[in-house]
């Protein structure tokens, strides 16, 4: 299927663009997951980038990301490594993804003074 982006998430794929340390806080179902794959996809093919980690919650790594690679024409040809399967952690040390997905539950914590 053709992504054609509503202007707000053109703002934020541009916004996302133009800020190296960028981050997106929006609410559910603004299109933050096509969004940000869009984002990677645009600096990994202009040479900006070799690939991204992606830290999510679990629920949002097993579907959003999978489906919407799945779904949009233009991130067809994303590789996306879950880095909780063996092979996610192959595809990490032959560095052979695009997008390395780890789930924000699995992340050390520290403890706040």
């Amino acid at each position: 299927m053709r992504f054609l982006p509503h202007s707000h998430q053109s703002e934020m794929i541009q916004w996302l663009l133009d800020h190296e340390d960028a981050a997106l806080w929006a609410g559910c179902g603004i299109g933050k997951t096509v969004v940000s794959l869009t984002a990677i996809s645009n600096l990994i093919l202009e040479g900006e980038c070799k690939g991204a980690l992606i830290i999510a919650p679990f629920r949002v790594l097993a579907t959003s990301f999978v489906s919407q690679v799945e779904r949009w024409d233009h991130l067809n040809w994303l590789k996306l490594a879950n880095m909780r399967t063996p092979e996610g952690q192959q595809a990490w040390e032959d560095a052979s993804a695009d997008c390395y997905l780890v789930n924000s539950e699995l992340l050390p914590t520290t403890k706040s003074v």
